[in-house]
């Protein structure tokens, strides 16, 4: 896993070109962003395959990844929280009344929609692996992400929140000249998610929910915060950098958690806005997220009930990724010529 790690660090160090410290034309564009979301989704990929009992070694070319894994944590997700909520913002800023109007449809439903076609596939795997059976609770719960038949939920029962608190806050507040208040209002619907979320799942449920609002607040301050952090990018990045190495020593509460992702996300987004970055491969990962982040487990799970599989992480792996990049491409094409055409006629 370390090399792993390795070839993908010297990949965006290869893939990037210095572009000096004034200029912002590149860091926030649909190309960079997909790179980065492409080597955090790497990372998560990374993440839930050593979740499946595949036993690695102790030699330093599983153990130094297995150890940046186990410390990075929820940072692996960071951004694309940070992402949505700017970019939802950007469309709302461009299209206004429009966007609000068909937010609903292009957001939340959509998503619930391609979500829920996951979670039947992942349903079936769940009855032929387990042998269990299926209560009419569990199988709601899932479909709305707050249970699961062992697919990825929590961060889609987040962002399907967060769509519709941004919804309910835009049809109050539907000008950009109220983007302090937008901003207030999804913070409160953020802090009423996170209190609720915590009395009834884990802390990775909500730990990272505040870097959706960073988002909102940075393309609606966008102006004003570029300005800012002209010329002061290499101080800016120390001040992250001792912030987050503080805050990663009291990371075990809450709040000093909150500020641990902030740091790093402020971190990712300084950092990148210094470079181009072109890397056509993890930009396609980064433009098929939802299929690669949520089929992905389906390989792990098939490939978790052999041992000959569990002794040999490195082909169960490869296997992995081969067959969520398949799954992607088949899913791509069903979507495209059955499941968007099924929920526009729904």
């Amino acid at each position: 896993m370390t090399v792993i790690m390795l070839i993908i660090l010297i990949s965006i160090i290869y893939s990037s070109k210095y572009n000096g410290d004034t200029d912002f034309s590149n860091y926030l564009s649909f190309e960079c962003t997909n790179v980065i979301k492409g080597v955090f989704l790497i990372l998560v990929f990374l993440s839930h395959f050593t979740l499946y009992g595949f036993e690695w070694s102790t030699e330093w070319y599983d153990i130094g990844g297995l150890w940046i894994r186990s410390h990075m944590g929820q940072l692996i997700v960071c951004m694309f929280l940070f992402y949505s909520g700017y970019g939802i913002m950007e469309s709302f800023k461009n299209k206004k009344g429009t966007y609000i109007k068909q937010l609903p449809k292009n957001r939340i439903l959509k998503t619930l929609f391609n979500f829920d076609f996951a979670v039947l596939i992942y349903m079936l795997l769940y009855i032929f692996f387990q042998h269990k059976t299926i209560t009419l609770k569990k199988m709601v719960l899932s479909l709305i992400g707050w249970n699961s038949f062992g697919n990825s939920n929590w961060y889609i029962f987040c962002i399907i929140y967060m769509y519709i608190i941004t919804y309910l806050v835009l049809k109050v507040y539907h000008s950009i000249n109220n983007r302090k208040q937008i901003i207030i209002m999804i913070f409160m619907g953020t802090l009423l998610y996170t209190l609720f979320v915590s009395f009834y799942k884990a802390d990775h449920w909500f730990n990272t929910a505040y870097c959706y609002v960073f988002g909102c607040c940075y393309s609606l301050y966008k102006n004003e915060l570029e300005n800012f952090i002209n010329d002061k990018r290499f101080l800016l990045i120390f001040y992250c950098a001792l912030l987050f190495i503080i805050s990663y020593k009291s990371k075990n509460k809450i709040i000093w958690y909150y500020i641990f992702t902030i740091s790093f996300t402020s971190l990712v987004v300084l950092i990148s806005s210094m470079f181009n970055i072109h890397n056509k491969l993890f930009e396609w990962i980064g433009k098929n997220l939802f299929p690669l982040y949520i089929f992905q487990r389906i390989p792990m799970i098939i490939l978790k009930s052999y041992p000959y599989f569990l002794g040999n992480p490195l082909v169960s792996l490869m296997i992995s990724a081969i067959a969520t990049i398949a799954i992607c491409i088949i899913y791509n094409f069903i979507n495209k010529y059955f499941l968007s055409k099924l929920f526009n006629r729904i």
